[in-house]
């Protein structure tokens, strides 16, 4: 899919949106800031190479170890022009 962070942080401005669920099998969903509910970025599921890519470019060497070892992380990305987002990058 090569989804890139930029693509992403900008869909989430866009959309009044703050969170990010990323997981192999679904869409990336983001959680709306106006009512709290899911909605899919798009109908392309993501891979487990889609996510190690997205990994290689929001996640630190710290959480990126907490990714593999546990296979679940809590993520905050900071990028100026976009804001402060979170989210959770899953491999189930």
């Amino acid at each position: 899919m090569a989804l890139k962070v930029e693509q992403l942080l900008d869909f989430l401005v866009k959309q009044n949106a703050y969170e990010v669920q990323l997981t192999p099998g679904s869409p990336p969903v983001c959680r709306m800031e106006v009512d709290g509910a899911l909605k899919p970025i798009n109908q392309i599921k993501l891979t487990m190479d889609d996510l190690k890519d997205l990994a290689g470019q929001i996640l630190t060497p710290k959480d990126k170890k907490e990714f593999e070892e546990n296979g679940i992380v809590n993520m905050s990305v900071v990028r100026p022009n976009f804001g402060r987002f979170s989210g959770t990058m899953s491999r189930k």
